[in-house]
């Protein structure tokens, strides 16, 4: 480097010097050649000598102040220059200190290579690199979600037959609940201090709870479809006009309710009622006056117990009861004339009658009845505002 540079040097001042001698002949022939014209005697002239010494002089300190400054400026090109490679130096010094000190990790010695010999000559490779690593997390993540998914499956039929179980012995812990507090509701102790300072213990027999206190203590049935998410009241409130009839079905048994029948003398069906009422279930539908307050008379086959449950409802007369599952649902239209009307033939305690119910006004009743275990209870409300009828019947297991 240091030669080419002496070569452009002396390059310049050949430059300077051929420019000026060419400058200076020419006016010494141009001078001598006007000499010869006027005098024709070139001798008489020697001063031109000097005065292209004195040029050449001249030129040669003007050329020797250019090339000083040239060489300025140069010296401080290369100053700069000097001082730029000194602070990259000094900013790459730590990282290959760094890098040094971690020789033995594999990512600092990629980093080292790559501060070594910069840019990958071939980033088309680098990008396939990375397509690589991002098609093979893809796949691992899809592989993953699969897993997660066949885990979830399995965690929901666990928790399917568990939960069954679960209900299985909370049934049965019910069962011992209901025998612990019949033990101890149907036991009394009193004492006596007056004339026999002694403790005298007294057993009486054991009480059992009514139908009404066992129905109290079960667990509520879930709704089913025919609510959609509401209220027994919402549903109400959606019955045009007045005179509107809902009915509740709640099942606690472990059978169903089937085959449902109606027999619909005035009114209209607006909600239609389901025709099976699950175990553990209940149920709502409603019916709307059509010139005169909707009646009724409908039942539901009990599982294959061999009974059907009946219900009318009269508005002011109402009847209940288990009749064998061949009888027509119209069996209970004779309490219309009056309760005595009706002859029932099957045992006293599996049909009841209430008449003369006023439904203008806030008013309730109910009425139990039962064929052997199996118990209905039907409670029944007016509601003054719109004249509303509200009826729950609900049917559970009870052993006396």
């Amino acid at each position: 480097m240091e030669n080419s540079i002496w070569k452009v040097l002396l390059f310049v001042i050949f430059l300077q010097c051929c420019s000026i001698s060419s400058a200076d002949l020419d006016e010494v022939n141009l001078d001598g050649t006007t000499e010869s014209v006027k005098a024709n005697n070139w001798h008489e002239h020697d001063d031109a000598h000097d005065k292209f010494l004195h040029r050449l002089q001249e030129s040669y300190q003007n050329g020797t102040h250019e090339l000083k400054e040239f060489m300025e400026t140069l010296s401080a090109t290369f100053s700069k220059r000097l001082d730029i490679l000194e602070k990259n130096s000094l900013v790459q010094a730590p990282m290959h200190e760094s890098l040094g000190k971690r020789s033995g990790d594999a990512r600092s010695q990629k980093l080292q290579v790559f501060f070594q010999n910069g840019v990958p000559e071939k980033p088309d490779s680098l990008q396939s690199s990375w397509n690589q690593r991002l098609d093979l997390f893809e796949k691992n993540m899809i592989l993953r979600s699969d897993k997660f998914s066949v885990d979830f499956e399995t965690f929901k039929l666990e928790f399917n037959r568990r939960y069954a179980e679960l209900d299985k012995k909370i049934e049965k812990l019910n069962q011992h609940v209901d025998q612990a507090l019949n033990n101890v509701l149907g036991t009394q102790a009193l004492e006596t201090a007056t004339s026999n300072p002694s403790r005298q213990l007294i057993s009486t027999t054991p009480r059992s709870r009514t139908p009404e206190e066992y129905l109290s203590l079960l667990a509520s049935p879930v709704k089913g479809n025919s609510f959609y998410g509401k209220t027994i009241e919402q549903i109400a409130s959606e019955v045009p006009y007045d005179l509107a009839l809902v009915v509740e079905i709640v099942n606690y048994l472990d059978v169903k309710l089937t085959d449902y029948r109606l027999y619909i003398l005035y009114g209209l069906e607006y909600q239609t009622a389901p025709t099976t009422v699950s175990f553990k279930t209940r149920e709502v539908f409603t019916f709307k006056q059509a010139s005169s307050a909707p009646r009724v008379d409908l039942l539901y086959r009990v599982g294959d117990t061999g009974f059907s449950l009946h219900l009318l409802c009269w508005w002011q007369t109402f009847g209940l009861g288990f009749l064998e599952s061949n009888s027509a649902v119209q069996s209970l239209m004779p309490i219309v004339k009056g309760c005595k009307e009706y002859t029932h033939n099957g045992p006293p305690e599996s049909m009841k009658c209430i008449e003369n119910f006023v439904y203008n006004q806030n008013n309730a009743a109910n009425m139990t009845i039962h064929q052997g275990s199996i118990y209905a209870k039907l409670s029944i409300n007016s509601r003054k505002e719109r004249r509303r009828l509200f009826l729950t019947l609900e049917v559970f297991n009870y052993n006396a």
